[in-house]
Parts: C-alpha cells; sequence; structure tokens
C-alpha cells in the first residue's frame, strides 16, 4: 500500500515509524518493512526502548535514508517514571545507523539527571532536549520548571560538542539531499538553533534559495490539481517561502505534507471556517479515490480484516 501513496512516490514525504508507540515493540515487522522501500525515501524509527542482540546486526548497517530517533527520558516522580535511561542508551553504542538523541521531557525534578545523558552521549551527535508539555493540562503546570532550564540544557549540549536540532526531518533529508519547507519558518519565525545547524547542513544551498513568487505560486497550482483542490481565496505569501492555501473541500493533514514537501514551501492549508486536522472524512477519503491518492479501499479493508482476526469471524 505505501509504494501506491503519492506522498512517498512523488513527494517523498519523511516515513516516521513509532510516532505513537515505540518502534523497539514492533522491531521485526519495522525491520522487515524497512527493507522494502526504495533506498532514497527517508524514513525515521522512533525507539524508547533497549536495542536487543537479536536486533542489532540491522542497526550496524550504515543507511542514508534512516534515521533513528533514541529518546531518553531522565527519571522523574513527577512524571511517575522509573526506567534507568542509561542501560538504555548503552545498547546503542557502536552502531553504525545515523542517530539523534532526544532528552527529555524536562521538569523540575530530572534536570540533574538530564544533564548527565548529555553528558553520556557519544561526543559530536545530534540532540534536542524536550520541554514538558503542559499547555491544557492544569495537574502539570507546576511540573513543568522554567523553561530556561531546557535551554541551559541545549547550551550545555552545544558546550558538549553535540549538534543541537529540533527538527529529525532536516537531518534525515539532507542526507539524501532533499531540502525540508519549515526553511522558511526558522527564517520568518526565528529559531536559534534550527538556523546554527543550517550553517553547516548539506543542502543549505538549496533551501535558503530566494526564488521569484511568480515561481513559487505556479508550483503550487499543478500540486492542488493532484488532490483535487480549488482555491476558495487567492494565495496568500505571508512569510519567506510560506504561503496561506484556504480550498474550497475538506482537506486534512494528509494533504498539507505532500503539498509541502512537494512544492519545497510552507503552506499552511484549510478549508474556509474548518481547522486542518488528521480526520478522513467521507468527503476527503472519496476526494482521495477520486484522484489516486491514497489507496483508501485498502487500507479500509485491511483494518476490517485485522479487526476480524483479533476479534470475531462475524465482524460486518
Amino acid at each position: 500500500m505505501l509504494k501506491k501513496v503519492k506522498a512517498l512516490t512523488r513527494a517523498r514525504v519523511t516515513l516516521k515509524f513509532g510516532h505513537d508507540t515505540d518502534t523497539s515493540l514492533e522491531e521485526d515487522e519495522i525491520q522487515q518493512l524497512y527493507n522494502l522501500m526504495p533506498s532514497d525515501q527517508p524514513i525515521v524509527f522512533m525507539r524508547r526502548g533497549r536495542l536487543t542482540r537479536e536486533h542489532r546486526p540491522f542497526y550496524m548497517q550504515a543507511n542514508p535514508n534512516l534515521l533513528v530517533e533514541l529518546t531518553l527520558t531522565p527519571r522523574s516522580q513527577l512524571l511517575e517514571y522509573q526506567i534507568d535511561p542509561f542501560p538504555i542508551l548503552a545498547s546503542f553504542e557502536g552502531v553504525a545507523t545515523n542517530m539523534f538523541y532526544t532528552v527529555g521531557p524536562v521538569c523540575a525534578d530530572n534536570y540533574d539527571e538530564a544533564r548527565e545523558i548529555l553528558r553520556s552521549i557519544p561526543p559530536g551527535s545530534k540532540v534536542w532536549v524536550r520541554d514538558l508539555i503542559t499547555k491544557n493540562i492544569p495537574e502539570m503546570a507546576s511540573a513543568g520548571g522554567p523553561a530556561s532550564r531546557c535551554e541551559e540544557l541545549r547550551e550545555f549540549a552545544h558546550s558538549r560538542g553535540h549538534s543541537v536540532i529540533s527538527y529529525l526531518n532536516c537531518v534525515v533529508r539532507a542526507e539524501l539531499g532533499l531540502g525540508f519547507h519549515k526553511r522558511g519558518e526558522f527564517v520568518s519565525e526565528p529559531n536559534a538553533w534550527q538556523m546554527r545547524w543550517s550553517q553547516v547542513c548539506k543542502v543549505r544551498e538549496q533551501c535558503s534559495l530566494e526564488e521569484p513568487e511568480e515561481q513559487e505560486r505556479g508550483r503550487i497550482a499543478p500540486a492542488l490539481a493532484d488532490l483535487g483542490l480549488t482555491l476558495a481565496r487567492p494565495l496568500e505569501k505571508f512569510a519567506h517561502k510560506s504561503y496561506a492555501v484556504v480550498t474550497n473541500q475538506e482537506v486534512n493533514f494528509g494533504d498539507e505534507c505532500y503539498l509541502r514537501e512537494l512544492t519545497g514551501l510552507k503552506i499552511d492549508l484549510w478549508k474556509d471556517g474548518m481547522k486542518t486536522g488528521t480526520a478522513l472524512t467521507r468527503s476527503i477519503a472519496a476526494r482521495w479515490k477520486e484522484y489516486d491518492f491514497f489507496p483508501v479501499d485498502e487500507m479500509f479493508e485491511l483494518g476490517r480484516e485485522s479487526y476480524r482476526l483479533a476479534f470475531s469471524d462475524n465482524v460486518s
């Protein structure tokens, strides 16, 4: 099914495994699926668990199109998290694959261990220190601690010789010579760490290239046609390489990701009066089928079959 998805075959949108779970929980299947993907498809494994001896050989290969993000969470009473991160880190010692280390979330009672994790990460690594998200979670408001603590840790990581980067996509796409659409965001909404990384990025010139607005707009129109989308109002350029695109049709993040990577522009996509989300509504599914964007029927049938296998032979 993946090989039929235009977001991969045409736009090469980064494929991420483990975003809502943990790649280490499904290692056999993920490694098999990785080996079926084209070598120029950017892929990220998002992991938390220890690397086992059984699965280690795969990680001893240097694959330019693969980035492994290892999240290391320092222990915290406030977060009720007490798994020792250091054996997990040690299990990846000596691997050949491209690694990216995310330390966090950092809160009021785990700052010191976060600092020790950064001290233990291999020199010259790519890292990010993640804040504790407390928005709309009142009971966690006091657990976060001052935001400046995360900045202190990022500065410490930088002093240790690490590259401090907030976007995985920048790293994995650069290895394949692909730009990343959020360059427009880095410039328009200054991101000091990302801009510092961009100074040494392999595709800096590609992402920084200033183009006539006419050329940028010219890439958007055929990309919209790919998805069966029509404009409800004229395109609005609101920042560097950034456009507001309002359509007559319902859209979701799948449409937006495709447009962004295909055009190399930061496109904010929505239908008038409706916030863009992840829902696959009937109208979106019908449009994706009509324009051959995604194998909707196959996906639904796979879901039904999985449910039948798991629960009953009589599910309609």
